[in-house]
Protein backbone atom coordinates (compact mmCIF):
# COMPACT_ATOMS: atom_id res chain seq x y z
CA UNK A 1 0.00 0.00 0.00
CA UNK A 2 1.30 3.35 -1.06
CA UNK A 3 2.17 6.08 0.94
CA UNK A 4 -0.81 8.10 -0.05
CA UNK A 5 -3.48 5.25 0.65
CA UNK A 6 -1.89 5.38 4.00
CA UNK A 7 -2.42 9.17 4.66
CA UNK A 8 -5.96 8.86 3.13
CA UNK A 9 -6.88 5.79 5.79
CA UNK A 10 -5.69 8.18 8.41
CA UNK A 11 -8.50 10.56 7.57
CA UNK A 12 -11.40 8.26 9.51
CA UNK A 13 -9.00 7.60 11.96
CA UNK A 14 -9.22 10.98 12.79
CA UNK A 15 -12.51 11.11 13.10
CA UNK A 16 -13.15 8.44 15.30
CA UNK A 17 -10.86 10.06 17.33
CA UNK A 18 -12.88 13.47 17.49
CA UNK A 19 -15.98 11.15 18.64
CA UNK A 20 -13.63 9.33 21.13
CA UNK A 21 -13.13 13.32 22.80
CA UNK A 22 -16.44 13.70 22.50
CA UNK A 23 -17.43 10.85 24.79
CA UNK A 24 -14.39 11.09 26.94
CA UNK A 25 -15.00 14.95 27.85
CA UNK A 26 -18.78 15.41 27.37
CA UNK A 27 -20.62 14.71 30.54
CA UNK A 28 -23.44 12.36 29.87
CA UNK A 29 -25.93 14.39 32.45
CA UNK A 30 -26.97 18.13 33.11
CA UNK A 31 -24.73 19.35 36.02
CA UNK A 32 -25.71 18.43 39.45
CA UNK A 33 -27.66 20.79 41.67
CA UNK A 34 -25.90 22.82 43.88
CA UNK A 35 -27.63 21.08 47.22
CA UNK A 36 -26.69 17.43 45.82
CA UNK A 37 -23.10 19.17 45.21
CA UNK A 38 -23.03 20.77 48.69
CA UNK A 39 -23.14 17.19 50.54
CA UNK A 40 -19.54 17.22 49.55
CA UNK A 41 -18.55 20.02 51.02
CA UNK A 42 -20.55 19.27 54.03
CA UNK A 43 -19.53 15.80 54.60
CA UNK A 44 -16.05 15.73 53.29
CA UNK A 45 -14.92 19.50 53.31
CA UNK A 46 -13.86 18.98 49.38
CA UNK A 47 -14.47 22.75 47.59
CA UNK A 48 -16.73 22.59 44.69
CA UNK A 49 -14.34 24.73 43.07
CA UNK A 50 -11.91 22.05 42.52
CA UNK A 51 -14.69 20.42 40.34
CA UNK A 52 -15.48 23.70 38.72
CA UNK A 53 -12.01 23.85 37.37
CA UNK A 54 -11.14 20.38 36.71
CA UNK A 55 -14.57 20.66 34.56
CA UNK A 56 -13.30 23.49 32.82
CA UNK A 57 -10.10 21.74 32.25
CA UNK A 58 -11.30 18.74 30.56
CA UNK A 59 -13.99 21.52 28.00
CA UNK A 60 -10.54 23.07 27.52
CA UNK A 61 -8.21 19.69 26.85
CA UNK A 62 -11.62 18.44 24.70
CA UNK A 63 -11.34 21.57 22.61
CA UNK A 64 -7.69 21.50 21.99
CA UNK A 65 -7.62 17.80 20.43
CA UNK A 66 -10.66 18.77 18.27
CA UNK A 67 -8.44 21.80 17.18
CA UNK A 68 -5.20 19.58 16.34
CA UNK A 69 -7.66 17.05 14.50
CA UNK A 70 -8.92 19.44 12.43
CA UNK A 71 -5.50 20.90 11.69
CA UNK A 72 -4.12 17.40 10.75
CA UNK A 73 -7.52 16.65 8.58
CA UNK A 74 -7.08 20.26 6.89
CA UNK A 75 -3.55 19.33 6.01
CA UNK A 76 -4.21 16.08 4.48
CA UNK A 77 -7.22 16.78 2.67
CA UNK A 78 -6.06 19.89 0.93
CA UNK A 79 -3.07 18.16 0.03
CA UNK A 80 -5.39 15.35 -1.91
CA UNK A 81 -7.88 17.84 -2.93
CA UNK A 82 -5.00 19.86 -5.27
CA UNK A 83 -2.75 17.00 -5.57
CA UNK A 84 0.09 18.51 -4.45
CA UNK A 85 2.43 18.34 -1.16
CA UNK A 86 1.44 18.61 2.17
CA UNK A 87 2.35 22.14 3.96
CA UNK A 88 2.07 23.35 6.96
CA UNK A 89 -0.16 26.73 8.15
CA UNK A 90 2.60 29.66 9.55
CA UNK A 91 -0.37 30.85 12.02
CA UNK A 92 1.93 28.71 14.86
CA UNK A 93 5.63 29.33 13.45
CA UNK A 94 5.14 32.27 10.93
CA UNK A 95 7.54 33.14 8.10
CA UNK A 96 10.67 32.89 10.23
CA UNK A 97 10.71 29.25 10.99
CA UNK A 98 9.60 28.34 7.18
CA UNK A 99 12.89 29.72 6.00
CA UNK A 100 15.22 28.97 8.20
CA UNK A 101 14.16 25.07 8.85
CA UNK A 102 14.92 22.57 6.04
CA UNK A 103 12.14 21.70 3.53
CA UNK A 104 11.02 18.59 5.07
CA UNK A 105 9.59 20.86 7.63
CA UNK A 106 8.05 22.79 5.52
CA UNK A 107 6.34 19.68 3.58
CA UNK A 108 5.87 17.55 6.43
CA UNK A 109 4.95 13.78 6.11
CA UNK A 110 1.97 13.40 7.95
CA UNK A 111 1.19 9.95 8.17
CA UNK A 112 -0.15 6.63 10.39
CA UNK A 113 2.71 5.78 12.65
CA UNK A 114 3.28 3.07 15.13
CA UNK A 115 2.85 6.02 17.66
CA UNK A 116 -0.68 7.30 16.13
CA UNK A 117 -1.60 3.68 16.43
CA UNK A 118 -0.90 3.25 19.84
CA UNK A 119 -2.15 6.53 21.08
CA UNK A 120 -5.32 6.12 18.80
CA UNK A 121 -6.03 2.49 20.41
CA UNK A 122 -5.39 4.01 24.12
CA UNK A 123 -7.86 7.01 22.86
CA UNK A 124 -10.76 4.42 22.02
CA UNK A 125 -9.99 1.78 24.90
CA UNK A 126 -10.37 5.02 27.40
CA UNK A 127 -13.28 6.10 25.65
CA UNK A 128 -15.15 3.06 25.52
CA UNK A 129 -14.52 2.61 29.01
CA UNK A 130 -15.72 6.20 30.06
CA UNK A 131 -19.09 5.73 27.55
CA UNK A 132 -19.61 1.92 29.91
CA UNK A 133 -19.21 4.12 32.82
CA UNK A 134 -21.73 6.18 31.73
CA UNK A 135 -24.39 3.94 31.30
CA UNK A 136 -23.85 1.88 34.41
CA UNK A 137 -24.12 4.70 36.64
CA UNK A 138 -27.14 6.36 34.21
CA UNK A 139 -28.57 9.64 35.36
CA UNK A 140 -25.66 9.66 38.67
CA UNK A 141 -23.00 10.57 36.44
CA UNK A 142 -21.94 14.06 36.41
CA UNK A 143 -18.71 15.41 36.01
CA UNK A 144 -18.75 17.59 39.62
CA UNK A 145 -18.57 15.86 42.77
CA UNK A 146 -22.46 15.43 44.04
CA UNK A 147 -24.74 12.49 45.63
CA UNK A 148 -27.93 12.92 43.63
CA UNK A 149 -31.25 12.39 44.50
CA UNK A 150 -31.84 8.91 44.57
CA UNK A 151 -28.52 7.58 44.24
CA UNK A 152 -27.50 4.30 43.28
CA UNK A 153 -24.38 2.46 44.39
CA UNK A 154 -23.14 0.70 41.75
CA UNK A 155 -21.00 -2.22 41.75
CA UNK A 156 -21.47 -4.74 38.34
CA UNK A 157 -19.46 -4.09 35.08
CA UNK A 158 -16.86 -2.00 34.92
CA UNK A 159 -17.60 -1.22 39.02
CA UNK A 160 -17.19 -4.70 39.47
CA UNK A 161 -12.83 -5.09 38.99
CA UNK A 162 -12.13 -1.08 40.19
CA UNK A 163 -13.65 1.56 42.00
CA UNK A 164 -13.20 4.07 39.74
CA UNK A 165 -12.92 2.91 36.36
CA UNK A 166 -14.11 6.49 34.48
CA UNK A 167 -11.09 7.63 36.11
CA UNK A 168 -9.05 4.82 34.57
CA UNK A 169 -10.73 5.57 31.13
CA UNK A 170 -9.78 9.90 31.72
CA UNK A 171 -6.28 8.30 32.06
CA UNK A 172 -5.72 6.04 29.11
CA UNK A 173 -7.54 8.64 26.94
CA UNK A 174 -5.30 11.93 27.86
CA UNK A 175 -2.47 9.40 27.55
CA UNK A 176 -3.19 8.15 23.93
CA UNK A 177 -4.61 11.61 23.15
CA UNK A 178 -0.53 12.83 23.75
CA UNK A 179 1.11 10.22 22.11
CA UNK A 180 -1.20 10.52 19.08
CA UNK A 181 -1.13 14.25 18.70
CA UNK A 182 2.39 15.11 19.73
CA UNK A 183 3.98 11.63 18.39
CA UNK A 184 5.86 11.11 15.09
CA UNK A 185 3.56 11.52 11.72
CA UNK A 186 1.32 13.74 13.27
CA UNK A 187 0.66 17.21 12.45
CA UNK A 188 2.38 18.74 15.82
CA UNK A 189 5.37 17.21 15.13
CA UNK A 190 5.70 17.45 11.63
CA UNK A 191 5.10 21.02 10.86
CA UNK A 192 7.54 21.95 14.33
CA UNK A 193 5.09 23.42 16.13
CA UNK A 194 7.20 23.53 19.16
CA UNK A 195 9.35 25.56 17.02
CA UNK A 196 7.55 29.13 17.62
CA UNK A 197 5.69 30.75 19.86
CA UNK A 198 2.28 30.04 19.95
CA UNK A 199 2.72 26.80 18.86
CA UNK A 200 5.14 26.53 21.73
CA UNK A 201 2.70 28.04 24.34
CA UNK A 202 -0.56 26.10 22.99
CA UNK A 203 1.74 22.88 23.50
CA UNK A 204 2.72 23.85 26.96
CA UNK A 205 -1.11 24.46 27.72
CA UNK A 206 -2.30 21.37 26.50
CA UNK A 207 0.41 18.85 28.19
CA UNK A 208 0.16 21.04 31.50
CA UNK A 209 -3.38 20.41 31.82
CA UNK A 210 -3.05 16.41 31.82
CA UNK A 211 -0.87 15.96 34.56
CA UNK A 212 -3.56 18.78 36.51
CA UNK A 213 -6.12 16.73 35.85
CA UNK A 214 -4.38 13.04 36.70
CA UNK A 215 -3.60 14.87 40.26
CA UNK A 216 -6.96 16.15 40.43
CA UNK A 217 -8.29 12.41 39.91
CA UNK A 218 -6.08 11.03 42.32
CA UNK A 219 -6.80 14.14 45.03
CA UNK A 220 -10.97 13.15 44.40
CA UNK A 221 -11.28 9.89 44.37
CA UNK A 222 -11.15 9.48 48.68
CA UNK A 223 -13.15 11.61 48.79
CA UNK A 224 -15.96 9.89 46.57
CA UNK A 225 -15.06 7.35 48.62
CA UNK A 226 -15.76 8.56 51.59
CA UNK A 227 -19.16 10.13 50.66
CA UNK A 228 -20.19 6.76 49.43
CA UNK A 229 -19.13 4.57 52.64
CA UNK A 230 -21.21 7.81 54.48
CA UNK A 231 -24.07 7.21 52.14
CA UNK A 232 -23.83 3.31 51.68
CA UNK A 233 -22.73 2.03 54.60
CA UNK A 234 -22.15 -1.27 54.74
CA UNK A 235 -22.81 -2.08 51.51
CA UNK A 236 -19.76 -0.04 50.40
CA UNK A 237 -17.79 -1.79 53.07
CA UNK A 238 -18.74 -5.02 51.40
CA UNK A 239 -17.92 -3.56 47.64
CA UNK A 240 -14.83 -2.06 48.64
CA UNK A 241 -13.43 -5.52 50.43
CA UNK A 242 -14.64 -7.36 47.02
CA UNK A 243 -13.10 -4.60 45.03
CA UNK A 244 -10.14 -3.25 46.73
CA UNK A 245 -8.54 -1.52 43.75
CA UNK A 246 -9.65 1.93 42.27
CA UNK A 247 -8.10 1.94 39.52
CA UNK A 248 -6.56 -0.86 37.89
CA UNK A 249 -6.96 -4.92 39.43
CA UNK A 250 -4.23 -5.85 41.57
CA UNK A 251 -2.26 -2.83 40.81
CA UNK A 252 -4.15 0.49 42.60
Amino acid sequence: MSIFSLVILKIPLLLVSSACDHVAFTAPNPSAQSEERAKYDVKTGASEKGSFHVVRAATTLRSFIHAVNLLELATIIRSIYHSEPQQCMKTFHGPHYIRDWSPSFVEPKIQISAQFLTGFTLMVLGASLRAISYRYLGKDFTFELAVRKEHKLVTTGPYYPVRHPSYTGAILFMAGAIISQMGHGSYWSECGLWHGAWGLILGLVYVALIPYVVVVIFLRMPNEDAILREEFKEDWDAWARRTPYRLIPFVH
